[in-house]
Parts: C-alpha cells; structure tokens; sequence
C-alpha cells in the first residue's frame, strides 16, 4: 500500500485522490494520529522532515519551506526551535538501534488495541452475556426475588420490562402510609442484585437467604427512619400487615378565647401578607374582662413579609393603647418569633430592626404582657385584618 500509494510522497502529506477506501480512511485519521507519536533518535533513521521527533510536530509543517539538499540547521529552524531541540532531545547513546515510536497518550509510551468483549453474567451458573435486564430482572435469582416481594404487596410484575416493573412499584394504588416504603422497593432491590454481583465477581459468596434478609433490612431501616415513632417490624409481610391495619392516634387540644383578669385589657394582633413579600394588612382588637369589644383596627400596609406585617400590628396596637390611655394591657400575638425576638431569646433580624426598636421604646410608657396564643384563639383579629384586603 505505501509503495502504490505514497512511492514519491512521505505517509504524512500523501494525498487520497483516486485511492481506495482503505487508504481514503487512513489519510482521514492520520491527522489526528501522527502528531500523537513521538520519535526517540537513537540510529537517526526517522525523517527530519515528517517524523515528530521534536515534540512540537512534523518539521514539514513547522519550518519555512526550502530545499533539502540546500538546508542549514540554523539558517532555516528559529532560534526558539534550536533552543527547543537543544534542551528537550538528549544526544544518542546508542547508534545500532532503531528509532522508538512513543504514543504520547499513554503514559507506558505503548500503542495498544483494546477489543469490546461482552462481560460474563455473574447471576448465572451458566455462562451468558451479562446486561442490565438479564442482571436486575430476567435471571433466575432476580425474578425470585421481585416475585417475592411483590406478591405480598399485591403488585403484578409477570411480562414487564425492568422500567416498567419500576413505574409498578411507583404508582401502586396502597394506603398513604405504605406509598414511602413501596417507592424505594426497585432502588433496594436493584442495588442488593448488583452487590450480590460484585461480591460473586471478586469470588465472594452470596447466597438467596442472605439476599432477601439485606433487602428486609434495608426496608426495616428506610421504615424506622420514615416513621420513627412507630415499631415497624423486621419483615416485608409483617411491614405490610402493621402499616395498612395501624391507625395514628390523634391528639387535640381545646382552645378558646380567654377574658383578661380584674381591669386589664386583652389585646389581639394579628398580620398577613400575601406572597410573603407582596400585598399585606395589619390589626388588631381590644375587649375587655366581660369580652365586649372596645376597639378594633385593620388596615393595608405597604408591601412586606409576615413576619413584618405582624410586628407593624404589634407596634400600631401598642401606640393605639398609649394614645387613648391604656395602661395594662395583655397582648396576644400567634407569631411565636415575635415572642422569641420581643423577649431577647433570638437576635433581632435587620428587616424589622427598626420596627422591634419602636415596640421596645412603647413599652417603656405602659404595662404591657406579651404573650403566645394559638391562631385559632384570634378567629375575631384575624377577620379585622383580613378587612384590608
């Protein structure tokens, strides 16, 4: 091929005009090949022409074009090549060997053929081309162990592929409580298949007990981890048996307003905002020890977050009680950030600095008691806030 084809040109700019498909390929490829290999002079017979024995690519390409037999080292290479060659290529040692080849990709200097041989399947005793279905589905211990497991949750897995078996598991029509549990089934089983390869691969052992008891134990853990207050059992059947048969427990408590004691008067604020930083509103109302209503104010403020829309309630409540006289007050707030914040247990955040400053000064001129109450407590307030809207 070389002598019908590059006879009186070098392989390295030898063109593909005329030539057969074989060679059309190489030329296509030898651009980004050549440059790859690097010639180590030890006989001196690469070419100094179009062999990269510099490291900085074929010296055709580099060096202004002129004729062989005419050619001086210096006078026709830059003095930054010179300089190049002169430090980076050592002198010969050896003169009876030929010049080496080094592919610059691999740090052994090697050229190597790699050939795509399908893997074994580590699943089966019989020898078979290892894939994805054949590994987490198809083989004998994989479809013992779906069936296993999917039998005792009703689901149906006969003729699916791998991720529709998957979707099965996802979208089951099962009591809320077991939906957390049956989601992550595919990922635990499918990953305890794969260690159970990697171990038969490394020539450990694992046998199919040993298998459905790490996949009852990682669902026994993701179980006591979703539901921590409940005892889950250790296995599959009994997991499903106690969460479709467990009923929660349900805890309440009765909340109702409460009137303030002797002269006192109660105050309830309320604020909202919606979008959280968006169109807001502020109240609040005063009743007294009977529970009549005396005063109640609500109105829109300026755009703001909840929690500054509570505390602008807190501080026009606090200002209307000193205006008309009020000097015991009992006021009740359901944000329990503003008591933390009011209190000196929680720093007080830069958006509402200035807003919390004017309630501290406020309440230097009344008796007032800041207490946490329950939303449902303030159902009146709540609608007098709401009123801006």
């Amino acid at each position: 091929m070389i002598n019908k084809y590059s006879k009186k040109y070098h392989p390295v700019i030898a063109h593909s005009r005329g030539a057969s498909p074989v060679w059309q390929k190489l030329i296509t490829v030898r651009e980004l090949i050549e440059h790859q290999i690097l010639w180590q002079i030890r006989m001196g017979d690469a070419s100094f022409w179009f062999d990269n024995w510099t490291s900085l690519g074929v010296s055709y390409h580099i060096i202004p074009e002129t004729k062989e037999e005419e050619i001086e080292l210096r006078d026709n290479i830059t003095e930054d090549i010179v300089q190049h060659i002169l430090r980076t290529i050592p002198a010969p040692k050896t003169t009876n060997s030929l010049d080496k080849p080094i592919w610059m990709l691999e740090h052994s200097g090697r050229f190597t053929v790699k050939i795509d041989i399908a893997s074994q399947c580590w699943c089966c005793t019989k020898p078979t081309t290892e894939t994805m279905p054949r590994l987490f589905l198809t083989s004998p211990i994989a479809t013992k162990l779906w069936r296993l497991f999917a039998n005792f949750a009703w689901i149906q897995i006969e003729g699916l592929q791998l991720p529709q078996v998957c979707n099965k598991w996802w979208t089951s029509d099962c009591c809320s409580k077991l939906k957390p549990l049956l989601r992550v089934v595919p990922a635990i089983v499918i990953g305890n298949l794969w260690k159970r390869r990697n171990r038969l691969k490394h020539g450990k052992s694992s046998s199919y007990n040993s298998l459905v008891s790490k996949v009852n134990s990682d669902l026994w853990r993701h179980g006591r981890t979703t539901y921590s207050g409940l005892q889950i059992p250790t296995t599959w059947p009994n997991i499903i048996d106690f969460l479709e048969k467990h009923t929660p427990r349900v805890h309440y408590i009765a909340v109702s307003w409460k009137p303030p004691k002797g002269r006192l008067v109660k105050c309830n604020t309320d604020g909202a905002s919606r979008g959280n930083l968006g169109r807001s509103t502020s109240g609040f109302c005063l009743r007294d020890c009977t529970g009549d209503l005396v005063y109640a104010q609500g109105e829109e403020i300026q755009e703001s977050t909840n929690l500054e829309a509570e505390a602008i309630a807190i501080r026009e409540a606090i200002t209307h009680c000193i205006t008309v006289g009020m000097n015991q007050v009992c006021l009740e707030t359901d944000s329990l950030i503003l008591i933390k914040i009011l209190t000196k247990v929680w720093e007080i955040p830069r958006n509402i600095s200035v807003i919390i400053g004017d309630i501290m000064d406020a309440s230097q001129l009344c008796r007032i008691q800041i207490k946490h109450t329950y939303r449902e407590w303030k159902y009146a307030c709540r609608l007098f806030s709401q009123h801006g809207f």
